[in-house]
């Protein structure tokens, strides 16, 4: 029954903000249906053979109903209150900001989210608001100023309210803003720095002990170390920074707009995306180091308590490390739940059942942050997952008969055939959802994958893990990592140039 009200739960969220539906309305539906499912109850109580299968589709549709209710209930009420933070006008005005997330370089700009402690008079409630802060690279040349992580600065410049577009398939960049919580874009014309000396003078004095405490210090040092692997990979002789960076932690200032298109024409742009592969293979490197460890230095530890529950925690930890440093990206969430979940499941020697698991998942990021529905990350990310769920099932299906083949020439045509399956089905499969979010689509996809998603995640990730790790060790063997892995992409560059000649139009 759980997996039914989590479906509920997930169809009443995705109705956020819908004009057809009314709380009240819902509410009373719900109330309705609990009460004729009671009455029907005590009528059928004599027919008995009748009762069980009645019964259970009842069950299911009040569970369903009942959730679709409270989760449309629940996104609604958050929705309200966030489009009550929400700017609509065009002013000029003058903020006072911390910054506790990296910037994003781009050709003409840095885009910058602040947080907004003060704005044209009035202090703002807690939580501060989001801006984003524009700042045209001509102006930042001039002053020779940046915007500092852990800085406070007083802003002057001009409110720039998100707006949407009416041509099918445009960015909409109110919905953007709307899930990623920002009240305003800001585009910033000086820049004032401030000591914490300026701030406890004006009045800020619970901010800064607020922004000193170790809940606020420990997501600032994962930002600064962010920072770190930009500044150290943009000084490196790499020919292709900007895609070890993004593949290392999300961060695309550093990408090439050719190389972007070019995974954009091949459907591959979620591959820049920190996904569950990213997460799961950093967790598994480290894991696998510590059980090393353990087993020469200390393998007693194994005769109190089994292999896998004292890997856990440590398992988990890196997880949660990978999601907080990739700045908890929808599909880095996903993992992170599905990873907590099934660990649970295993302690408490429970049978796992992938459907349930995703389901549930959903549910909780949902709760956690209802305006994930918004994002094609969600929806493409689950969509995956579940299509890998069903081909993982037929791959334990055929695992005989991969164990039948006994030459290596046979098994690896063998394992060929199910990749490329695979990619078909999962290319099917989300295609409705590409031409939805995205209005086109590119025939080219499983074939690019096919080669891509392997390459990527069998070397290039783990190398750029490696190296990441390194640098904490010795910045010159990282230096030599990094540009291993930097031939290894060219090597993946190099077969998209050749697909790229080959299936161009002449």
């Amino acid at each position: 029954m759980l997996q039914w009200f989590c479906l509920g739960w997930i169809l009443g969220v995705s109705c956020m903000g819908a004009m057809w539906l009314n709380p009240q309305v819902s509410f009373w539906t719900a109330v309705s249906a609990a009460a004729i499912w009671l009455i029907v109850q005590r009528m059928m109580h004599s027919f008995i053979q009748l009762q069980s299968l009645l019964l259970k589709i009842l069950n299911i549709s009040l569970s369903m109903l009942l959730a679709a209710y409270l989760g449309f209930g629940y996104t609604n009420s958050q929705l309200d209150q966030r489009l009550m933070q929400v700017e609509h006008k065009p002013e000029s005005r003058e903020l006072l900001v911390y910054i506790e997330r990296l910037n994003e370089l781009s050709d003409r700009s840095v885009q910058q989210k602040v947080s907004v402690l003060h704005s044209n008079g009035s202090v703002n409630a807690k939580p501060p608001l989001q801006y984003l802060a524009y700042i045209p690279l001509a102006n930042l040349h001039s002053a020779q100023q940046e915007l500092q992580l852990g800085h406070y600065y007083r802003l002057r410049g001009e409110l720039r309210p998100a707006q949407s577009y009416a041509s099918a398939g445009a960015f909409d960049q109110e919905k953007w803003y709307l899930q990623q919580n920002i009240a305003s874009g800001f585009r910033v014309k000086h820049i004032e720095p401030l000591t914490e000396q300026q701030m406890y003078a004006l009045g800020y004095a619970g901010h800064i002990r607020q922004h000193q405490h170790w809940v606020h210090q420990f997501p600032f040092w994962i930002e600064k170390q962010r920072l770190n692997f930009r500044v150290f990979i943009q000084h490196q002789p790499l020919g292709h920074k900007g895609l070890m960076l993004a593949l290392l932690t999300g961060d695309e200032s550093l990408l090439s707009k050719e190389t972007k298109m070019q995974f954009q024409r091949f459907g591959m742009s979620h591959l820049l995306a920190i996904s569950g592969p990213h997460v799961v293979i950093f967790a598994m490197m480290v894991s696998w180091l510590l059980q090393r460890l353990i087993a020469r230095y200390r393998p007693q530890l194994y005769l109190m308590m089994p292999r896998q529950y004292l890997l856990i925690l440590p398992f988990l930890s890196c997880v949660f490390m990978y999601c907080l440093f990739a700045g908890f990206e929808i599909p880095a969430v996903r993992t992170l739940m599905m990873c907590c979940l099934g660990s649970m499941l295993l302690l408490l020697k429970q049978k796992i059942q992938p459907l349930k698991l995703m389901l549930l998942s959903g549910s909780l990021l949902l709760l956690m942050d209802p305006f994930s529905i918004l994002s094609a990350a969600f929806w493409l990310s689950y969509g995956a997952c579940f299509i890998l769920l069903r081909i993982y099932q037929t791959l334990q299906q055929q695992q005989s008969q991969l164990q039948r083949q006994t030459g290596w020439r046979a098994r690896a045509i063998l394992s060929l055939r199910l990749l490329a399956e695979s990619q078909w089905k999962i290319f099917l499969a989300l295609f409705p959802l590409m031409v939805l979010f995205f209005k086109q689509v590119s025939w080219i996809t499983p074939l690019s994958n096919i080669a891509a998603i392997p390459w990527l995640g069998l070397i290039v990730v783990p190398l750029d893990i490696a190296a990441a790790l390194s640098y904490y060790i010795s910045e010159r063997m990282a230096s030599l990592l990094f540009l291993l892995n930097d031939q290894c992409l060219a090597v993946l560059l190099a077969f998209l140039d050749g697909l790229d000649t080959l299936f161009s139009q002449h």
